[in-house]
């Protein structure tokens, strides 16, 4: 079973981000599949539902496990995460600019839909961005915790 972290998606939309510890067999394969063929491997190696794999080779133990998965979080589910929340803020300034942009515009009745779309797209990215900052303090705080 792989990690999957709330808001991570692809550019669709899409939770395509999962995480897990794929398993590196004798031949040098990766897969995230347990079955008998594939009960023999080499060790861990970190990896994601959309293709990206690191390119550390973990113990096969239980621990090599965690640090695979830890690799995907540091490496590749954090930076996206990033990337996310810079792109969520220049939407919000921008759907603000819009809305400030309108204020010359409300006594048109005609105008009230699009007012109402770009409130509540405001409100929308709003509380995207305040997942975004509690999930970076939880993120300090575990750092701290380990």
């Amino acid at each position: 079973m792989g990690v999957i972290i709330e808001d991570l998606e692809d550019h669709e939309g899409y939770a395509a981000h999962e995480g897990y510890a794929a398993r590196r067999l004798p031949d040098g394969t990766l897969t995230g599949t347990w079955t008998r063929a594939t009960r023999e491997f080499d060790g861990y190696v970190a990896a994601c539902g959309c293709g990206w794999h690191g390119d550390v080779d973990y113990l096969p133990t239980e621990y090599g496990e965690e640090f695979a998965i830890d690799q995907w979080r540091s490496e590749h589910a954090e930076p996206l995460l990033a990337g996310q929340a810079e792109q969520r803020q220049l939407e919000l300034a921008q759907a603000l600019r819009a809305l400030g942009g309108i204020a010359d515009f409300v006594d048109n009745p005609a105008n009230l839909a699009r007012i109402g779309r770009a409130a509540d797209r405001v409100r929308e990215l709003v509380g995207d961005l305040q997942r975004d900052l509690d999930r970076r303090a939880r993120g300090r705080e575990a750092g701290r915790e380990r």
